[in-house]
């Protein structure tokens, strides 16, 4: 159902075949994906109190995954830059699953960092990889599809964690279930990569594989400051989005003195609200255009944290979290496409430029928000993500008048 709610009846059966293969291929990798991601976040409790339970210790080793990622990231760009086979999809996926095993076994604070590292490595190639071939498979079909690719990310996140915690539940150990989620995840990778390999190589919709040849060995200057913009546009997302993991249920407890019962609510709603929204988020977008997406759903995004914010009402807050959730379900797979099409950049750095720029918000987020708090109190973080939001309208009406007609596929 989900290939055929995007694929055109005005296509031979051979090439609907294909379509729907294509969509079905990047389907399943990206929940290979959330379901390793969704195991690890349900084993994190398990590593901490292997590891000693030093919180603080903990932190600072977490921190090593980004970092991996982040020095990862240009490395894999210019690997998938000259793919010709399925190999990159494999190996990066190998990585994250093994550094993943390994963090159920380690029993310091120094191993658990270099396997975070590893990680980071890993799961920052992975996601690249992924995020290109499903360009690949948009300009294939004709369809965005993006969202709902994000949306099966956080679906199958959402059914591995459940899937370790039954595991645990009946008595098999954490490791075992860290390892049953990563082997199955790790088989549909190597099932589907050999389909994938060609949309991670396809030249750019509208480029001939010359030009997309060109563009890699000699890529133009000037379209890196919109890529920067791009850049800047995952930056608010992802730092936005980020703001409700860390921050919803410390906001509604502690800032607006909700109970401990109302408090985790926020972070749900969001939750629910993007991923039913991105499952369903393509057809939105094949009919009013991902101008007005964006532009509609920042701005609801922004005004729901704002009135939230300033009212003070912890259950008004997590139905503003909900409404948050509807309004930034679409912007980070409509920015990943973006970055993907930029005009003389090739699509594997544009999506690791985007991906870099997301991890150092992620970084500098945590420290921007405890710096709000300290200054103007806990209800000031609201306004943190709200801000980012306009700013992100903002660039995304910019770029509408700068490029408009000349890709990013913005319409």
């Amino acid at each position: 159902m989900f290939a055929r709610n995007v694929i055109s009846h005005s296509v031979s059966p051979d090439e609907n075949r294909d379509m729907r293969g294509g969509i079905v291929c990047a389907a399943l990798l990206f929940g290979a994906n959330g379901l390793a991601m969704g195991a690890w976040a349900g084993l994190v409790p398990h590593v901490l109190l292997n590891t000693g339970g030093n919180i603080s210790g903990f932190g600072v080793a977490m921190m090593f995954s980004p970092l991996g990622a982040i020095i990862a990231t240009p490395i894999v760009s210019r690997v998938i830059q000259r793919a010709v086979s399925a190999a990159p999809l494999m190996v990066a996926f190998a990585f994250l699953v093994a550094s993943l095993v390994t963090c159920m076994f380690v029993g310091s604070l120094l191993w658990l960092a270099g396997a975070q590292f590893f990680f980071g490595v890993g799961s920052s190639a992975f996601n690249i990889v992924i995020n290109v071939v499903a360009i690949g498979v948009e300009d294939s079909v004709h369809k965005p599809v993006m969202s709902q690719l994000h949306g099966l990310f956080s679906l199958l996140a959402f059914c591995g964690a459940v899937m370790v915690g039954g595991i645990v539940q009946v008595g098999g150990k954490p490791w075992f279930a860290m390892i049953v989620a990563g082997s199955l995840s790790f088989v549909i990778v190597i099932r589907t990569a050999p389909s994938a390999s060609k949309y991670l190589t396809a030249p750019e919709s509208g480029r001939s594989s010359h030009e997309e040849d060109e563009a890699v060995s000699r890529p133009s200057r000037r379209p890196w400051g919109v890529a920067t913009l791009v850049g800047l546009l995952v930056v608010c997302s992802w730092s936005a989005e980020s703001t409700v993991d860390d921050w919803s249920a410390t906001l509604i407890q502690v800032g607006f003195g909700g109970s401990a019962g109302i408090a985790p609510l926020g972070f749900a709603a969001f939750t629910v609200s993007v991923t039913f929204c991105r499952l369903f988020g393509s057809r939105l977008v094949s009919r009013v255009g991902t101008r007005r997406v964006v532009l509609f759903g920042a701005l609801l995004g922004s005004l729901s944290l704002t009135v939230g914010g300033l009212v003070g009402s912890p259950v008004l807050m997590v139905v503003m979290y909900c409404l948050f959730g509807i309004g930034v379900s679409q912007l980070t797979p409509l920015f990943f496409g973006m970055a993907g099409r930029l005009p003389g950049v090739p699509r594997a750095s544009g999506v690791a430029l985007a991906n870099t720029f997301g991890l150092i918000g992620l970084l500098a987020a945590p420290a921007v928000l405890g710096i709000v708090a300290g200054e103007f109190g806990l209800n000031a973080i609201a306004l943190v993500p709200a801000t980012l939001l306009i700013v992100a309208s903002i660039i995304v009406s910019g770029l509408c008048r700068v490029l408009r007609g000349r890709g990013l596929g913005i319409s």
